[in-house]
This record gives structure tokens, C-alpha cells and sequence, in this order.
């Protein structure tokens, strides 16, 4: 939301955002159907392996989940637009990412046992995406590592830093 409501502003001609900050953007290796207007579908533009990489025996692919993603692959998603604001920026974990062998697709996908396999991963255009490592327990959910991020430092540094942008800010008057 807080992307769409910057791209909103940005194409209604405010271009003087202070800060546009976002925590663990969804990502959906389908997409996300509907789309959200002006700022897409969310689809990674990456797959977790790159080009080339074997696949498992076909009669287990679709029960085939990897993680962390092998090599450090982080998803990427390709903003329509540009946000215009002085301070982008992009907290995201990628512990909960993993990704699974798809047989109808024929290719490595992105997955967690999140909500439609959401993962977490950059921006671009801009954005200063900050990677955190989080706490978890082993045998926690990927749902863990998401909420971690969002309650504890990362999130209130952030929120701090906000608030001091914010502070900044003289309008301009009449």
C-alpha cells in the first residue's frame, strides 16, 4: 500500500515525498493476481537458480523444497515506475525464502510456507535495500523470520529514522 499510495502522489505531481519506507515486500514466484495499480504484480524478475541449473527426478519435483535458496539468489522486483522521494528505502530478510522444483513449469521456483509462497527481496529504482539477518528458531515457520523483522530492531531503527526525516520537513508556506 505504502508503494501504491507514493506512486499515486508521484503521478498526481507530488514529487517532494520525505520518505517512502517498505518492510519485507511481498514477492509471488506467479505474481500477484490482482495486480496492485501502478506498482504491478510483484513477480520476481529472477529465478532462484540461474539458467542452466539440472533438475531433480521428475517424479519428485513438486515435493522438492531447497532452502536458504543455494548461492544466495535474493528475488528482484522491477518497479513499474519510479517512486519519486528523497529516502527510499527497503528492510527485507531472505531466511524464509526457499524455493521448490515445479514439474508443469520445468524450472526452480520461489516458495515459503508463507501465504501463497511469499518471499522477500529487493527493490530497484532507487530503493536502499537493506538485508537483516534475523532471529529464528530452527524450527520455526518462515512466518517467524518475517515477524521478527517487523517487531524488533530493524523495523523501530527504521521507524526512527522516519521520524527524524519527518522532522526535517519545513513545508513551505503560503
Amino acid at each position: 500500500m505504502a508503494l501504491a499510495l507514493a506512486a499515486e502522489l508521484n503521478d498526481k505531481g507530488v514529487t517532494d515525498l520525505t520518505y517512502v519506507g517498505v518492510s519485507d515486500v511481498p514477492m509471488w514466484d506467479n505474481g500477484r493476481v490482482p495486480t496492485v495499480r501502478r506498482v504491478g504484480d510483484f513477480k520476481p524478475v529472477n529465478n532462484p537458480i540461474r539458467k542452466g541449473a539440472v533438475g531433480p527426478n521428475p517424479g519428485i519435483g513438486g515435493f522438492l523444497s531447497v532452502g536458504p535458496v543455494p548461492g544466495g539468489e535474493i528475488p528482484s522486483y522491477e518497479l513499474p515506475q519510479e517512486i519519486k522521494a528523497l529516502n527510499r528505502v527497503n528492510l527485507l530478510q531472505v531466511q524464509g525464502n526457499h524455493m521448490r522444483y515445479s514439474n508443469s513449469l520445468k524450472r526452480w521456483i520461489w516458495f515459503s510456507d508463507f501465504s501463497g509462497g511469499e518471499v522477500h527481496g529487493t527493490l530497484d529504482k532507487g530503493f536502499d535495500n537493506r538485508l537483516f539477518q534475523v532471529k529464528g528458531s530452527f524450527f520455526g515457520s518462515d512466518l517467524a523470520f518475517h515477524v521478527n523483522l517487523n517487531t524488533q530492531q530493524p523495523w523501530k531503527s527504521m521507524t526512527a529514522e522516519a521520524a527524524a526525516k519527518f522532522a526535517e520537513f519545513r513545508p513551505a508556506l503560503l
